[in-house]
């Protein structure tokens, strides 16, 4: 009997790669239940493709009386339940931002195998996650490239026996050259190996993703910050790496197509089928290098918002999220967003939130305070430019 899949973002790149699967595997995975943003007329047409028997957006849609075998739910309350359905044997959560946390802590309490994408609530609120997670003896399979090369690593290999992992970066567009004031949003979103969603590609040019990645592998993997190094590999071929305590290195390459993690996390245990597209590493050199000395500031900021812990996390996060909104509005330029990010933590460490301790109860007026302070620094430099 297939498997019946709960996905909550079903527009985006992560969930329209779930749905590929699912359309492959129809003996497999059955589509239970969909959440989708701002993208009604895809939504409607994803509910017809693979009639749902719940389907949730912002707001009811008026369509909805067209599909009266189908329970239409809304907002928030909608993704929380969709995320706790008795019936649903998978929940994917493949929605950004703090929106995911809700409906992540749902699937988790109501004991859910649980796939995420959503890097963003594990980043804000990882020790809290992680202690639902040991409560009800759960745990989280990663979507994402890297950190699914790393879990498909760990599985095999006793954790004793591990000493360092290693995440690769692309380096973005701005490896070999960096960007400058003459630096255009066109630039910004060229990635070279991946195609992504604006917001990540952008995050990926600096390097802030990839920051954001080591944050939630710390979280995921329950391993410190000082075992986690990040490789610049080019061709993107190779997306995760654990090095074992005799020196040995270990790794998974697959072509850049998340179809592949995604495949792995939704089969596991088990392997996916052989995949129809070829694939030999012989077709390109494999390259790999470190970090460039300065090059990408937001990395190292990363790490030390790891450290620091707290509500620091968040509010990085938090930051980021509403100053590269205004880079993809064309309120600011590109390269303000490392200044602003950095500005914007030093008002927040002088902050009374900042002074909080991370619990349930501070996540929001922390993430309220670091988007307050963050649309201040926003509104100063487009007076500045």
């Amino acid at each position: 009997m297939p498997k019946k899949v709960v996905l909550l973002g079903g527009t985006g790149s992560i969930g329209s790669s779930v749905l590929s699967i699912i359309r492959s595997y129809p003996e497999e995975f059955q589509l239970l239940g969909l959440s989708g943003h701002s993208q009604k007329e895809k939504i409607r047409a994803l509910v017809e493709e693979f009639h749902p028997a719940y389907v949730c957006l912002p707001e009811l849609p008026e369509w909805r009386e067209n599909y009266r075998g189908i329970n239409f739910l809304s907002g928030e309350e909608g993704l929380n339940i969709l995320a706790s359905l008795p019936e649903a044997d998978m929940v994917v959560i493949a929605i950004a931002g703090l929106a995911g946390l809700g409906p992540t802590m749902a699937a988790i309490q109501h004991q859910k195998h649980l796939l995420s994408a959503n890097k963003e609530s594990i980043v804000a609120a990882g020790p809290l996650i992680n202690a639902s997670l040991d409560a009800t003896n759960r745990q989280i399979i990663p979507l994402d490239s890297e950190h699914n090369a790393i879990f498909t690593l760990l599985t095999r290999f006793e954790r004793e026996s591990v000493k360092n992992i290693i995440l690769t970066a692309s380096g973005g567009p701005f490896f070999k050259k960096p960007a400058d004031s003459r630096t255009s949003l066109q630039d910004v979103l060229k990635h070279p190996t991946w195609s992504m969603g604006s917001y990540i590609t952008v995050n990926s040019a600096t390097m802030l993703n990839k920051g954001f990645e080591v944050l939630e592998a710390h979280y995921l993997f329950r391993i410190p910050f000082e075992s986690i190094r990040v490789l610049i590999h080019p061709q993107s071929l190779v997306h995760g790496i654990v090095e074992l305590t005799d020196g040995t290195q270990v790794m998974v390459a697959s072509p850049s197509d998340m179809r592949y993690p995604i495949g792995m996390a939704m089969f596991y245990p088990r392997i996916p089928p052989r995949s129809e597209s070829s694939f030999s590493l012989v077709v390109k050199p494999l390259e790999f290098f470190d970090i460039p000395e300065g090059r990408f500031p937001l990395l190292k900021l990363a790490y030390e918002m790891g450290k620091k812990g707290g509500l620091f996390p968040l509010a990085l996060n938090a930051l980021n999220e509403e100053i590269v909104g205004a880079c993809l509005e064309h309120r600011i330029r590109f390269i303000d967003i490392e200044i602003l990010i950095e500005k914007g933590l030093e008002r927040f460490s002088a902050s009374e939130e900042a002074r909080l301790s991370l619990s349930w109860e501070s996540l929001f007026p922390a993430e309220k305070k670091a988007r307050a302070i963050a649309q201040e620094l926003i509104e100063e430099r487009q007076r500045a430019n």
